[in-house]
């Protein structure tokens, strides 16, 4: 049987790096003027926005949550009537400072709550039964066909131990995929052992020629990202998290030239239908410790103007506590950080007036978000826009 192209790249370790095609050019993706670089950190689990993002002033918050609720003295106020959760203080000076966003009421219609499905909705930016192209893959493989052709560094990265569907064009990744430069690249070294021409049975000769071929290319892209993330060096100490690894390691990326505009990044464990008090809040100072280290670091390095750090879950969680935890609900706030238009978009949703589940109704459809990254960050037209995002969808002002 002879392979398809998806096999090929699934056999060329598509789970770390996919190469769409072969070149020889020299050509280096690189960002054109005014574009901007994108940090996506995803809260995997469904981060609980009341408990983010509290309106303290609101009675039924208080009603339906009377063991969970943060109490209104302990809140880091950011308007007369919502405040930070106290574990995010070292987020209050960017706040102060104009660094930070929040976009309100964020979802999408017909909310499915699981957490696979909605994930894929998020990075599909569709709500279609077959969700197979990510958003990101599909502005890469629109904006940048001759880069796709002639890849000589990574069209993105993602600081996961695989690609997501966040960066698949339905045939490929676009992008590199790693946790750990060295490691990848130590990998890719030791994959690439067989002879050229030397094709193994199953295979012709053509495509052995193109599974090494791709072999090679990664290989040599692995390096390059493994030899700037070694060469460069963060002005501040992150904090020893997960996430803060993540965000040091992109920090260096960024400072050392790679010219890719898109990192993707998760923080998980937010699925809290118990023990929420102990767990979520441990998740969002591990958050705003390091998303605040970072914004530090780049602006020292002399890149803050720009990086543009998007924050958001799968979704929110329900109004109504159920004893120790939340149960999954919608309408989440979402988080923009760096070189952005500060301050509160969009409206808070009702607490009261609640859809059927007892889920708030969300008043932000989440496509509005990437609307704003394609149009502002990337520079795309809105006509372009709305074929990446599979509809319009006006952007939303925290960029200009």
């Amino acid at each position: 049987m002879r392979l398809s192209r998806r096999n090929f790249l699934k056999a060329a370790g598509a789970t770390a790096l996919s190469i769409p095609f072969l070149g020889h050019s020299n050509n280096i993706f690189a960002l054109t003027s005014g574009q901007k670089i994108f940090v996506l950190i995803e809260l995997n689990g469904g981060n609980d926005g009341l408990n983010t993002v509290v309106p303290f002033k609101d009675a039924a918050y208080y009603s339906a949550r009377p063991t969970m609720a943060v109490a209104a003295d302990k809140v880091l106020p950011i308007s007369d009537t919502l405040g930070f959760h106290p574990e995010m203080t070292t987020l209050m000076d960017f706040w102060n400072s104009g660094k930070i966003a929040i976009v309100q009421g964020v979802g999408y219609p017909d909310p499915d709550l699981s957490h696979f499905r909605s994930t894929d909705i998020w990075r599909g930016a569709n709500t279609a039964p077959v969700i197979d192209t990510g958003w990101i893959g599909r502005y890469l493989q629109t904006a940048f066909p001759s880069e796709i052709q002639n890849q000589t560094f990574p069209l993105s990265v993602e600081v996961q131990n695989s690609n997501t569907l966040l960066t698949s064009t339905g045939e490929s990744y676009l992008g590199l995929a790693t946790t750990n430069p060295t490691s990848l690249y130590n990998n890719m070294k030791e994959t690439v052992v067989l002879p050229k021409n030397t094709a193994p049975t199953g295979l012709t000769a053509s495509e052995f020629d193109f599974l090494f071929g791709a072999k090679e290319q990664a290989k040599n892209l692995a390096k390059i990202v493994n030899d700037i993330n070694n060469a460069q060096k963060n002005s501040i100490t992150y904090p020893t998290t997960g996430l803060g690894s993540q965000l040091s390691m992109v920090a260096r990326l960024i400072s050392g030239g790679l010219q890719t505009n898109v990192y993707n990044l998760a923080l998980g464990g937010f699925d809290t239908h118990s023990n929420q008090l102990t767990t979520q809040p441990t998740l969002l100072k591990t958050l705003a410790e390091a998303s605040s280290t970072f914004l530090k670091d780049i602006e020292t390095l002399g890149h803050s103007d720009k990086v543009v750090v998007l924050i958001a879950s799968e979704f929110g969680r329900r109004v109504k506590e159920n004893g120790s935890g939340t149960d999954h609900g919608t309408a989440q706030p979402v988080f923009v950080m760096g070189n952005i238009n500060p301050g509160l978009y969009g409206t808070m949703p009702s607490l009261t007036d609640l859809d059927s589940s007892g889920n708030m109704k969300f008043t932000t459809d989440f496509r509005g978000l990437y609307a704003t990254v394609l149009t502002k960050c990337f520079g795309v037209s809105q006509t372009v826009s709305d074929q990446i995002l599979l509809g319009s969808f006006a952007p939303i002002g925290f960029l200009s």
